[in-house]
């Protein structure tokens, strides 16, 4: 501080504003292509980001390419799909819309969100940037290239509160965490919020604290208009916000102040343009800014003080891990995710190892800090952890135009010790679809995590109660099919998104159904019982950005499995026959799907979508058992519901081409095409039993055009389907075009053999 005396002392203040302060960048370069001298700087909120950046040795070129990539609007918009995230911990997905926590006093939590965007690939992002300044500071800001302040607001005890010293990350995460936008964070016990709820320009912090001769400030921030009262953002930034001074304070300030009226605060696809908007005003101001200061820095001295300060730097490694926020057995879980065997891991490593914590679903939050220890030349790992309650309970399903609406209620309990572990339930109810799925889970972590993970499931389909309301013969006059079947999984993962699971199913399959469309109430159904047993190993990779209408990413699944069943069937009064039959049978089945937007941004998408199914399962006892079992070709949301056998085959290969088209952020027009091609097709005899026909003599089509509307609830859909050459609409009393409708998630528990 005692450069204090020198002539023309410069201090630069930067505003809040969100994405509009990426203004800021811009600014800062025409300061420095114009050898304008910078002796302090202030920020709040987004300005305070960019001033830590700039105190710490970036320099405006590489902070442009940093907050101008398609990877920050990712973050700063929630929607950064970080090649870190670990596909193994994900759980299969399901038809929840929602899920609630509860605590075991029964207190009821996340019905209403703390937040829009996760904050754990930003909070990680900012560690980057500044561990080794912070470190290199001493943890001083005023031992920083250049000295700094920034500030956040406690909304509890209504006051700013200013930052001088400590965590460099800590205070500009703490000082850009906008109400319900991002997760506040706790400093010293208290939780903070964006420093623009009080102070949007810290000049005032400027003048008090480095008492500069000159002040110059960007000002993107804005004069809240009166609250509308149909916009929740106006509402909250009237009862929170108090307005500020937007002046330099001092006799001798420029304030530049660009027109970001129309880049809103959220309006990261824009921050290009916001920093071409500072760069340009400030060019246009810079004459005035010229005959105020007369000092300058030449080109080479801002870089040797640069290099000078980050000679300072020492490598980010990792020795050390301290924990807050959990108990003792729960530590130790996370120690040893992060650093199992107690060795030095590098940044990259680490930042590998922190996402695949946050994806194991016991955890709530993880907040991560760096300490540096001059005693072991590494730095140690800060994590504030909460943990997710005991209890979470899901809600779901799909509403649906024809009389397939199923319900969903989830049940999952946690526990977290010295591994990770839960037990959940699911249950599907409706006419068409119910089936109840028990199931745990044990991740054990260690240098190669896996994870053990027994289950129970009944699943039962009635294609018989859900009536086509299009074309009467999508399904059989009586079929109800079940499955009661037990699994027993290990699981490894393969890379951050993929997995491996092997293991081994035993169950019971039956299916009841007459063996021709005129039966009397009088009737008895046909049963074919199927016990079987089934090892299996399967392989599964994917990158997809949503669990039912993806429009991005890949998916690749190759599965093997061998199986060992007896057939059991009794006949019933619409069987040509009367005698008890059963059969022992054994077959391979092989079977690979793969789906790739091959074209994933803007407004039109491209996916293809491929798959081969190979299996030496043998015809059954009659044609209809040999069809049910048979696999089915689904591409499409109607297709799960229905029951139409030229789809179904024991080899088949077949392909689609999406053709998806953004008209907005939540709405689409999805074009579908596919084609399915069996090897042979199963053929019904006159006496009822089952032949394969011709090698490669028939194929079918499905088309598909639906339009999606994604809610903050569950998609919907509303569109039609064109089924081309089956025989079940070959005529001309049926259509070949259905229509449907839904909202929610046409998603059901796992299936025995497939």
């Amino acid at each position: 501080m005692g450069e204090n005396a020198l002539p023309q002392k410069v201090g630069v203040v930067l505003s809040g504003g969100g994405a509009a302060g990426v203004s800021h960048v811009g600014f800062l370069k025409v300061l420095e292509e114009n050898n304008i001298p910078i002796d302090y700087i202030t920020g709040t909120s987004m300005g305070s980001v960019v001033a830590a950046m700039y105190a710490s040795g970036y320099t405006p070129d590489q902070m442009h390419e940093i907050l101008t990539s398609d990877r920050f609007q990712q973050i700063a918009t929630g929607f950064y799909q970080d090649k870190n995230s670990f596909y193994f911990k994900q759980d299969d997905p399901d038809a929840s819309f929602f899920n609630f926590d509860m605590s075991v006093k029964g207190e009821v939590n996340g019905l209403i969100p703390t937040n829009f965007v996760s904050p754990v690939a930003l909070d990680y992002f900012m560690l980057s940037f500044f561990s080794q300044a912070e470190a290199a500071a001493n943890y001083d800001f005023d031992s920083l290239m250049i000295p700094f302040r920034c500030v956040a607001s406690d909304v509890y005890n209504k006051k700013s509160v200013l930052f001088r010293k400590g965590n460099l990350t800590e205070a500009t995460r703490a000082s850009a965490t906008y109400p319900f936008y991002i997760t506040p964070i706790k400093v010293d016990g208290n939780l903070l919020f964006d420093g623009g709820i009080y102070n949007n320009f810290p000049s005032d912090i400027m003048y008090e604290d480095f008492f500069p001769d000159i002040i110059i400030g960007n000002n993107v921030g804005f004069v809240a208009s009166p609250p509308e009262d149909n916009d929740l953002i106006s509402q909250l930034q009237a009862m929170v916000v108090i307005p500020t001074e937007y002046t330099a304070i001092c006799e001798n300030g420029v304030v530049v102040s660009p027109d970001m009226s129309d880049i809103g605060t959220f309006g990261f696809t824009k921050v290009k343009e916001s920093y071409e908007r500072g760069y340009n005003a400030t060019k246009d101001t810079i004459a005035t800014i010229l005959q105020l200061i007369e000092r300058r820095v030449t080109d080479e001295e801002i870089a040797t003080k640069r290099k000078a300060f980050q000679a300072k730097f020492k490598p980010l490694i990792f020795d050390d891990i301290e924990i807050t926020g959990l108990k003792k057995q729960q530590k130790k879980y996370v120690e040893r995710s992060l650093i199992p065997r107690k060795k030095i891991v590098t940044f990259d490593v680490m930042k590998d190892r922190y996402f695949k914590v946050f994806s194991d679903d016991k955890i709530k939050s993880i907040y991560p800090k760096t300490r540096y220890d001059d005693t072991t030349g590494a730095f140690d790992v800060l994590l504030d952890i909460r943990r997710e309650e005991d209890l979470k309970i899901g809600i779901g399903g799909v509403f649906a135009s024809k009389p397939v609406t199923t319900g969903l209620i989830t049940a999952k309990y946690n526990f977290l010790s010295f591994f990770s572990s839960s037990i959940a339930a699911k249950y599907y109810f409706g006419r068409f679809y119910n089936s109840l799925t028990l199931k745990g889970r044990f991740d054990i972590p260690s240098v190669v995590p896996f994870f053990v993970e027994p289950e129970f499931t009944n699943n039962k389909y009635d294609y018989f109660r859900s009536q086509n309301t299009f074309f009467t013969e999508d399904r059989p006059s009586y079929f109800v099919s079940s499955e009661v079947f037990g699994r027993l999984s290990f699981g490894i993962p393969i890379s951050n998104k993929g997995k491996i699971k092997l293991g081994w199913t035993y169950g019971k399959l039956e299916d009841e159904y007459y063996q021709n469309r005129f039966f009397s109430k009088g009737d008895t159904s046909d049963l074919t019982k199927i016990y079987f047993n089934s090892p299996y190993i399967k392989y599964e990779r994917s990158t997809l950005v949503d669990k039912m209408y993806p429009n991005s990413g890949t998916y690749t699944l190759l599965e093997a499995s061998a199986v060992s069943a007896e057939e059991r069937h009794l006949p019933g009064s619409t069987s040509l026959t009367d005698t008890y039959f059963s059969a022992q049978h054994d077959w391979l089945q092989l079977h690979f799907s793969y789906l790739n937007y091959y074209k994933r941004k803007g407004m039109l998408r491209l996916g293809f979508v491929g798959e081969a199914y190979y299996s030496t399962q043998p015809l059954y006892n009659n044609y209809f058992a040999s069809i049910a079992r048979a696999r089915s070709f689904k591409p499409t949301t109607e297709s799960n519901y229905l029951f139409l056998e030229s789809f179904r085959a024991n080899q088949f290969l077949s392909a689609g081409q999406q053709v998806l088209i953004n008209m907005t952020k939540n709405l689409e027009l999805r074009l579908e095409g596919y084609v399915f091609q069996p090897y042979r097709q199963i053929l019904r005899q006159e006496d009822n039993t089952a032949a394969y026909g011709k090698a490669w003599e028939k194929r079918f089509i499905v088309g598909s055009a639906n339009v999606v509307i994604r809610t903050p609830i569950g998609p919907i859909g509303i569109g039609g389907n064109y089924y081309h050459n089956l025989p079940e609409v070959s005529d001309e009393s049926r259509t070949p075009v259905t229509f449907f409708f839904h909202f929610g998630y046409a998603l059901f528990n796992n299936r025995a053999l497939h």
